[in-house]
């Protein structure tokens, strides 16, 4: 069984009995719609509602919103949910800025440049104002910091995306952004594991790869998530991205058709 009052949940008495009692109260229906997030469009005509039509998600992430809108339809949804949603959206660069967010919001810096201050009270601040409009607009959860090394010029998804191509300063940047999501009692993600910014082809459209070796992929991408992971990120993305060398160190036996991507392998 899960420890919820250990890392990284921490929660308390109160908070334990909460989720035993919600958990238990669930048909089978409803504990599998707490395992999806669904993406909410800015689409004209559409309401937010329609989300549910089929099962009740347990998250929704939005893509660009204006602010007063999706402080709107988030009231809607978490009137319409039976369960307090998770409402997330890319946060990256403050309120507005990256693919989602607010369309209204205070640009402050892509993570790159918020590194090249080497100053990691800048993530601090970036995060802060990140955290500050996304819950005015009833957010609570920020697929950022990303984690992911520049290693590739050609990557379509990392780039100044990133913290740049230093271990060391990915996590130096990364920790004080995960310290201001939890003041503002924010969840935040580390992404995308096994890691993106070594292929030149974007996993979103296919399972893309990467190449490093088990013993290279432990000293850099694993150190990151190891050191974050226990400084206590509260949740990972694991993407559509392949890493064969770790799940052959996992796994010897394993053929090369039985390789999958993180969101897909057991070895990863």
């Amino acid at each position: 069984m899960v420890d919820l009052r250990a890392k990284p949940f921490y929660l308390d008495d109160e908070g334990v009995k909460w989720v035993n009692d919600t958990l238990s109260s669930l048909s089978d229906r409803e504990k599998v719609g707490q395992l999806f997030c669904e993406i909410l469009w800015d689409r004209p005509g559409s309401d937010p509602e329609t989300l549910f039509d089929f099962i009740e998600p347990g998250g929704v992430m939005y893509r660009p919103f204006p602010g007063k809108k999706m402080r709107e339809y988030s009231l809607r949804i978490q009137n319409k949910a039976h369960i307090p949603l998770l409402i997330a959206c890319n946060l990256e660069r403050g309120g507005k800025g990256g693919n989602g967010g607010l369309t209204d919001g205070t640009y402050v810096a892509s993570p790159m440049g918020v590194a090249a201050t080497d100053d990691p009270h800048a993530a601090y601040e970036l995060a802060k104002v990140a955290c500050g409009e996304g819950s005015a607009c009833g957010v609570n959860w920020t697929f950022e910091p990303i984690v992911d090394i520049d290693r590739n010029p050609e990557n379509p998804i990392t780039n100044v995306r990133t913290f740049g191509s230093d271990p060391d300063k990915i996590i130096a940047m990364a920790k004080p952004y995960l310290d201001a999501c939890r003041e503002a009692d924010f969840v935040s993600t580390i992404k995308h594991f096994p890691g993106d910014g070594v292929d030149y082809r974007d996993q979103h459209l296919m399972s893309s790869i990467n190449s490093l070796s088990a013993k290279q992929w432990h000293e850099s991408y694993g150190r990151i998530y190891q050191e974050l992971i226990d400084y206590g990120a509260p949740t990972v993305m694991v993407s559509h991205i392949r890493q064969p060398e770790l799940c052959r160190e996992v796994n010897p036996d394993i053929k090369d058709e039985e390789i999958m991507p993180g969101s897909l392998s057991r070895e990863l």
